[in-house]
């Protein structure tokens, strides 16, 4: 059996034209409403948010390095967060 490699979640959502969108139809008694939505412009916003939000976290974590103070540190949430992606 091959062994799949999990593709970052940032990447994933750049991998999405930014120009995509999902064309919806919902029948009514009329006809049809269509709605457009904008995967793609969602998609980079997405990861953009993510990217914002490491940086942050990253900064953080340099700016309060002396508060750090074994396995309990009070900064471990955010060193969890980084780790996981």
């Amino acid at each position: 059996m091959s062994e799949c490699q999990e593709v970052p979640l940032v990447e994933l959502l750049r991998s999405i034209p930014v120009d995509f969108v999902y064309k919806h139809d919902t029948p009514n008694p009329l006809g049809v409403d269509t709605s457009h939505i904008p995967v793609g412009w969602h998609c980079h916003a997405a990861a953009n948010e993510i990217e914002r939000l490491r940086a942050a976290i990253r900064q953080t974590l340099e700016e309060n390095g002396h508060l750090e103070d074994g396995d309990v540190c009070t900064l471990k949430a955010l060193k969890d967060a980084l780790l996981a992606h």
